[in-house]
């Protein structure tokens, strides 16, 4: 029998940190004004004319241009990462024999970030797990995380793939309805970590 499945896990940071993303836009849009008035004034001020100046007076006033620049485009950058790590969130999907996880930017930009067939899925369990640890000191299989945040590690999954591209460590953080869905699937595979099973249990009360 085919599982269908969808949960989409909200990001708490996106609503107790609204001022924050708000100051860091607007941050950033000042980098980019400041950044292009430099671009414009390298090629507007007589500092860089090479019918008034030398060449290597031209090299020292762009290097300097540069230096002036780098800090505000660096800013620009990092507020960038800071803002994609506060407003991610994530849709994982269960769909008959594969699960896809999809990186949802701003509540706007949608991105397919991992999927796998449920044939190439080794193992499930609680984070919490011994076969967790084993398998994250394992520093030849990758790790993905699909997962805002992490202050409660019994509510994060793992799922192990291996795959002829690499072994894959998959975090997630799913719902009840997605956990139960999990469930029913599993009996497709021949190993699956028995914390999985207890987590379901404790969550739903009646499996």
């Amino acid at each position: 029998m085919e599982v269908y499945a969808e949960c989409f896990i909200n990001n708490e940071e996106i609503e107790t940190h609204r001022s924050r993303i708000s100051t860091a836009k607007l941050v950033r849009r000042i980098c980019m004004v400041i950044w292009a008035l430099l671009f414009i004034a390298m090629w507007v001020l007589p500092v860089f004319n090479p019918e008034t100046l030398g060449f290597w007076a031209i090299v020292f006033n762009f290097l300097l241009y540069l230096g002036i620049s780098l800090p505000f485009i660096a800013l620009f950058l990092i507020l960038g990462k800071y803002m994609t790590r506060k407003t991610t969130e994530y849709d994982y999907n269960l769909n008959g024999s594969n699960i896809s996880i999809t990186k949802v930017i701003g509540r706007k930009k949608r991105k397919k970030m991992f999927e796998a067939e449920f044939s190439n899925i080794e193992n499930m369990g609680r984070m919490t797990s011994e076969n967790y640890d084993r398998y994250a000191q394992n520093k030849n299989i990758k790790k993905v995380a699909a997962v805002c945040q992490y202050e409660e590690d019994d509510e994060i999954f793992y799922i192990y793939i291996k795959d002829n591209l690499g072994d894959v460590l998959l975090h997630i953080r799913p719902d009840e309805p997605f956990r139960t869905a999990l469930k029913r699937a599993a009996p497709r595979m021949s190993v699956i970590d028995k914390s999985f099973f207890e987590q379901v249990k404790e969550n739903t009360g009646d499996l």
